[in-house]
This record gives C-alpha cells, sequence and structure tokens, in this order.
C-alpha cells in the first residue's frame, strides 16, 4: 500500500483525493483536463490514458505535480 494522498480534481471540478491508495489497484478516474494531479505518496504513480490501467502509462514519481490532458486510470507501484 502506498502512504500518502494522491489528489486531483474531477469532471465536475471537485477536488478528490485518494488517501493510502493500495498497490497494483487500477483506480478508474475522470479528470478535469490540464488541472493538476499531485502524487503526495511514496510509490510512483503510472498515469494510464484508458481505464483498467490499459494504455501505455507514464510515471508520476512521489512529490511530483503534473496537468495531464486526458488520464483514465492510475495505478500505484
Amino acid at each position: 500500500m502506498a502512504r500518502g494522498t494522491f489528489t486531483y480534481i474531477d469532471t465536475e471540478g471537485t477536488p478528490q483525493t485518494l488517501t493510502n491508495p493500495v498497490d497494483t489497484i487500477a483506480y478508474n478516474v475522470q479528470l478535469w483536463p490540464n488541472t493538476p494531479l499531485t502524487n503526495n505518496t511514496d510509490t510512483t504513480a503510472w498515469l494510464h490514458p484508458e481505464e483498467d490501467g490499459e494504455g501505455a502509462a507514464y510515471p508520476l514519481p512521489p512529490g511530483h505535480q503534473s496537468h495531464p490532458t486526458h488520464v483514465a486510470s492510475i495505478i500505484f507501484t
């Protein structure tokens, strides 16, 4: 299990937080494009363009922030 929080803005414009997310589970999310994703966990968050962890992913290391245009799922490893 990752320790810490992962925050993002959903498509309704509401801030969302994943607290102590479980490793290797795909979290399906609906993000507001170009808003910050902040990984304040102790593990890398892999951002996927498709639900259920499908598609080419790019890493968001611990302590980093990104402003992606499209993310459909996140896996922590």
